[in-house]
């Protein structure tokens, strides 16, 4: 069982992973392709900076090998047979075939995942099948037992002779047609996902524009509201200005009508006082008179009936 999970590892692509039987990807558990990322990021780089297995990262020729892409494309496989995108590249075996990679730089890798996982905090469960996976992939990736290899001989040998030209254009032509299948059932993903993010953007676009017309229409009801309310009052305003100016008005031409009563008044007052004072020195000459007896003493009556009857009357 454990050796065909191993053929099924070293052909990533064409056989399911245990990881998608499960309800949730692994790859989904483990937080995301940007943490496999991480986590084949921080593997490499502890197998990197081991002394003894930093070798392994020189081309022999005194040069690096590409580290990025060698984590790229770890990221690739191991993403597709955890539940991510559908793994495209080599199998395990043929790039590792000639790197001489044994058990103990296995078990060096195997360690470095383990801690790697604790340092990520990834759900115990979920470790112990990926683990697993990793352990399984020993088999393509050192070959201890030469299975592999000699299971890729007898292909080559299956394939009939390499120089039969009909036989390797036929074979390349299928290939062709798988690849052109595959970039053109990519190229409709790639479109149907354009396309919906481009709806989703236009939906979003207008729902920002309605929102943002619902808050101008609703500024300017308030402002209409504000004005509305300024001019009122200050129409009531200019109504009251009014009032107060006429009540005003009035209350001057009572006071000036009052002042002007009060002054005809005074002077009638004055006017009869005169009078009143010139009967009295009248009467007084009349009594002067009367004593000289040029006066009979009807005539010496009648000043004083005048006097009473003028006070009678100005009462």
């Amino acid at each position: 069982m454990a050796l065909q999970k191993s053929w099924q590892l070293a052909n990533a692509g064409k056989y399911p992973s245990a990881g998608l039987n499960l309800a949730e990807p692994l790859i989904d558990r483990l937080g995301g392709e940007d943490r496999l990322a991480f986590l084949v990021s921080e593997v490499y780089d502890s197998m990197d900076n081991d002394k003894d297995l930093h070798r392994f990262f020189d081309d022999g020729g005194g040069r690096r090998r590409n580290m990025d892409k060698l984590k790229s494309r770890t990221v690739d496989y191991l993403g597709g047979i955890w539940g991510g995108r559908a793994y495209r590249g080599p199998d395990l075996f043929s790039p590792h075939a000639g790197l001489g990679v044994n058990d103990k730089v296995m078990d060096f890798m195997i360690r470095s995942f383990a801690a790697t996982f604790k340092k990520m905090k990834v759900p115990a469960d979920a470790v112990k099948i990926m683990m697993d996976d990793i352990e399984l992939m020993r088999g393509p990736i050192c070959d201890t037992n030469k299975k592999f290899a000699e299971a890729a001989f007898k292909k080559m040998q299956a394939l009939g002779d390499p120089f039969d030209q009909e036989a390797l254009a036929k074979a390349r032509a299928e290939q062709d047609a798988l690849e052109n299948a595959r970039k053109e059932k990519m190229a409709k993903f790639k479109r149907e996902k354009k396309e919906r993010e481009r709806k989703e953007e236009e939906a979003r676009k207008a729902a920002e524009k309605a929102k943002a017309d619902q808050a101008l229409l609703k500024k300017k009801q308030a402002d209409d509201a504000k004005l509305k309310a300024a001019a009122q009052k200050k129409e009531e305003d200019a109504k009251a200005k009014e009032t107060q100016e006429a009540e005003a008005q009035a209350a001057a031409q009572a006071s000036a009508a009052a002042s002007a009563a009060a002054e005809l008044a005074q002077a009638d007052f004055g006017r009869r006082q005169s009078l009143l004072v010139a009967d009295f020195k009248s009467e007084n000459s009349e009594e002067t008179r009367a004593s000289s007896g040029e006066l009979d003493n009807v005539a010496l009556q009648r000043p004083l009936i005048r006097v009473v009857e003028r006070s009678v009357v100005s009462l």
